[in-house]
Order: structure tokens, then sequence, then C-alpha cells
């Protein structure tokens, strides 16, 4: 069985500052929105003020809707993905602080922001109303999931099948999927048990509010997962 692949790594206090301060010696953007929100802001760090734990920030407007809210910050580093949560302020000269907040999730780079199954509080992919076909996702993006089940569904799961008119519950929501294929098909990480096969499934047709607020979501979740108590 295969070892398990984290889809992130909650950043020791040390690696924290020294990735916030690579971030701004390489100058990196920073997108910022507000976590109920999906419309981002973009920013450059200027630079990073280790004693005060806050970016510098110059923006690419001359103003912001963002002072003093409660926000998601993304930036980049070394070409890894790093997310934090954060409030902003006026500084001088046109430019903003961005004190960061007790947490620093890193991420690969991707498509979309993918979180793990454990930043949220249900995840079920339905292919029917059958309750063997409900399956347990792993982690989830607003452009597709991954699923573990039994050896006995490989062939259910074939790579380039395609489903059609499947739902997907997450957080208690029900999400209605035009079609959906599968990308992936493989030997599960062994923290799932003996027989088990992951499936990495794209949503290849799907309304744009349903994409939409399955992203809020995910972005929720991972507001949520960033304030939650930091581990000693």
């Amino acid at each position: 069985m295969k070892k398990k692949k984290n889809l992130f790594k909650v950043l020791s206090e040390n690696d924290m500052k020294e990735k916030l301060r690579l971030a701004s010696e390489e100058k990196s953007e920073a997108h910022i929105w507000e976590q109920a929100d999906n419309i981002r802001e973009l920013f450059y760090i200027t630079d990073f003020q280790e004693d005060q734990n806050r970016f510098i920030l110059r923006p690419s407007l001359n103003e912001t809707s963002l002072l003093n809210k409660e926000c998601l910050i993304n930036f980049e580093a070394e070409d890894r993905e790093f997310f934090s949560t954060g409030t902003i302020q006026p500084g001088e000269k046109g430019l903003f602080l961005f004190t960061i907040g007790n947490k620093v999730f890193r991420f690969d780079k991707r498509k979309h922001l993918r979180i793990p199954e454990e930043f949220t509080e249900s995840l079920i992919f339905k292919v029917n109303r059958q309750k063997d076909f409900h399956f347990n996702c792993f982690n989830i993006s607003e452009g597709g999931i991954g699923i573990i089940c039994n050896l006995d569904k490989r062939d259910v799961f074939s790579v380039n099948k395609k489903f059609r008119d499947v739902f997907l519950e997450f957080n208690g929501k029900n999400y209605a999927i035009e079609l959906v294929i599968v990308q992936y098909n493989g030997e599960a990480d062994e923290e799932y048990g003996q027989n088990k096969i992951q499936i990495g499934l794209a949503f290849k047709s799907i309304t744009e509010t349903v994409k939409f607020n399955i992203k809020k979501e995910v972005q929720k979740c991972l507001f949520k997962a960033l304030k939650g108590k930091k581990e000693s």
C-alpha cells in the first residue's frame, strides 16, 4: 500500500518565518480576499517585518475595500503556494500592512485549491440513490473530488468512464453535477485500510452557480481550518 501524500502542511513557527521572508525576497504577488467573498485583490509583497509578523504590501490599485476585515491571503515562495489569514491596514506612502494569522498552510501549486476531507464536516459522492454507490471523499476542489472505495469497484471507475447527473453532499448541502469523468484509478493510501482504491473524478459539466458555491464552501473550510486552535 502507498504511504499517504499530504495535500497540505501546517508550517512550524520557524518554517513560517522562513517562508514569509522568502516571499518578501521574491517580491511575490499576494492575493487577498474577504473569506465570505470570492473577489480577490492583488498586492505585491515588498517587505516582511518579523517582529510584527506582517507584510508590507504595494497595492495594484490605489485603494482597497478590505481595510480592517478578516481576510484570506494567498502567496507563493519557492514555487509552492501558501495560505493564511489576517487583517489589512493602511501604512505609509500608499503602502498597506497585512498582519499574518497564527497559522500558515503550504499547498502544492494546482489550478484549483484542493482541501482534504478533514477540513470539512461531510463529503460524500453519490452516483445514484443506492447506498452501495455512495462514497466517502478524501479531498475536494471546485474542479473535482477524490473518493475511496472497495477494490471490487475498480472496474466501475475505470479511467475515462463518465457518470451523468450525480450528486455531491458537501457540509450538509447537495450539489447536482451534470457530468464527471474518472481521471485516476489506483491503490489507496495505507491509512484507508486493505483492499481499497482511490479514484480521482473531474467535474466536466457543472453549472457556474454550483461551481461558485463549491468554491465558496471550500474557502470557508480553509478559513475555518486556518483559524482553528494552533497545536503546541
